[in-house]
């Protein structure tokens, strides 16, 4: 259990976050306060950062792009999936000092896929970047047991330090290596920036499903370019966002998982009243 209300998102760039209307209605559901605030941090200056806010009272933040991977160094303890994963998205004050580091992007990821009825059992699966965010969800893809999760990257090299964690997972160096994928999860973070991922044509056809990890109130770079390259359905990463949360609440004040269904339409439905 949390000792203090005090909750923060760290990233760069953070303003359009909407962690904290999230955990705000979680809160407001279990009969909690919290104190949830944004908190935007230079590359270099994440870890002081965090160890600052952590000195002045902070019991527990969420970490979002870029600083991941940065976050799995700073803990003292890693939970489930995080010490295999190489990336943290979860921080809990730790009772006598120091940080606790879990990831809940893999269990979010998979509950949203499962809540638009994708199975991921002996599917081939196209993951696109190989960064913290591919990393946070690896483990959760890999134990759904999919026929083969190929890993593509700008640096292949960061693909094949992925790769090599998992049994299921292959590097795609060329796209004429790959087979039709049955599902392409796009984990960069080229929408957040508005930027247009190129995907083969060839690989694509109305019975691929598309995820896209960003969300946004209209269709994100990626969901634009997967339509006109031929794909099929393609969420954005709203859902996955609230169902992270919802297992990053439960770890911070030691509960069931708050219920997402509601929260999740509320959210849509706000972010199409956006300007």
């Amino acid at each position: 259990m949390l000792m203090s209300n005090q909750l923060a998102v760290f990233g760069n760039p953070i303003k359009h976050s909407l962690s904290p209307r999230i955990h705000s209605l979680f809160a407001e559901q279990t009969g909690r306060s919290v104190d949830y605030q944004r908190l935007l941090v230079s590359p270099q200056g994440f870890p002081k950062a965090v160890a600052r806010q952590f000195s002045q009272g902070l019991a527990g933040a969420n970490v979002t792009v870029p600083f991941k991977q940065v976050a799995y160094q700073l803990v003292t303890r890693h939970l489930g999936s995080a010490a295999h994963s190489g990336a943290v998205n979860t921080l809990i004050s730790a009772p006598h000092g120091g940080l606790i580091g879990a990831n809940t992007d893999g269990d979010g990821l998979v509950a949203a896929l499962k809540s638009k009825g994708v199975s991921l059992a002996g599917r081939r699966i196209l993951l696109l970047g190989a960064g913290g965010a591919s990393r946070g969800v690896m483990p959760a893809l890999n134990a759904e047991k999919p026929d083969v999760i190929w890993v593509w990257n700008r640096t292949v090299e960061r693909a094949e330090q992925l790769a090599s964690l998992f049994h299921s997972a292959q590097v795609l160096r060329h796209w004429s290596d790959a087979r039709k994928p049955d599902l392409i999860i796009n984990a960069t973070s080229a929408s957040l920036f508005g930027e247009s991922l190129a995907l083969p044509e060839h690989l694509l056809d109305t019975d691929t499903v598309g995820y896209d990890m960003v969300y946004s109130r209209d269709a994100t770079a990626f969901q634009s370019r997967f339509k006109a390259s031929g794909g099929g359905v393609c969420f954005d990463g709203l859902r996955m966002l609230v169902e992270q949360a919802a297992v990053s609440f439960s770890l911070w004040f030691s509960c069931d998982k708050p219920k997402t269904e509601a929260i999740y339409h509320q959210l849509r439905n706000e972010l199409t009243k956006l300007d």
